[in-house]
């Protein structure tokens, strides 16, 4: 929610109009990234905004962190971490 007038993008938004914040556009936006339609686990630096961060940071984010390699072996037998 706009708590004053704002210009996002050329666009006026008057205070009170309500925002919703698309992540997987956010974590694709080309004036952050490189090559934003790559998947690449490494990238650096990374500022993407899938577990936000401060009061706002996810509260499954270590688990999903813990998670992902073994889902990925799941979905892909032949998936391997290297460093």
């Amino acid at each position: 929610m706009t708590t004053e007038r704002v210009d996002l993008g050329g666009v006026m938004l008057a205070a009170g109009t309500p925002l919703t914040l698309c992540i997987g556009a956010a974590n694709r936006d080309p004036a952050q990234f490189a090559d934003p339609e790559r998947l690449d686990i490494g990238r650096a630096p990374n500022r993407h905004l899938a577990f936000a961060t401060g009061a706002h940071q996810c509260a499954g984010m270590a688990l999903a962190r813990l998670e992902a390699p073994s889902r990925f072996r799941d979905s892909w037998p032949g998936f391997r971490i290297t460093r």
